[in-house]
């Protein structure tokens, strides 16, 4: 539902109803909305949120640990370029 509300699929877009439904899937643990949330984060692209690599870190961190391929590599960019994170290139 939050991506439908992302990208306008069969409902109109809305950043604010996006980002609710990312953070209740989230509450719940979904790697998904994790990931997604971490994205939002790292782009500072959504209304209301600025950009902040930490906190999309802490997002992607918490994807990751549920195996989540792309926020493992999410994670590993902003490890990469030290963004929010001491940086670690090993």
């Amino acid at each position: 539902l939050a991506a439908c509300f992302q990208y306008g699929r069969g409902v109109n877009q809305s950043m604010d109803n996006a980002v609710f439904w990312y953070r209740k899937a989230a509450r719940r643990k979904n790697s998904d909305a994790l990931n997604a949330l971490g994205r939002i984060y790292e782009e500072g692209s959504f209304k209301g949120i600025e950009q902040d690599y930490a906190v999309a870190g802490e997002y992607y961190q918490r994807a990751a640990d549920k195996e989540h391929l792309d926020a493992m590599t999410n994670l590993g960019f902003l490890y990469e370029k030290g963004l929010g994170v001491a940086q670690d290139v090993a």
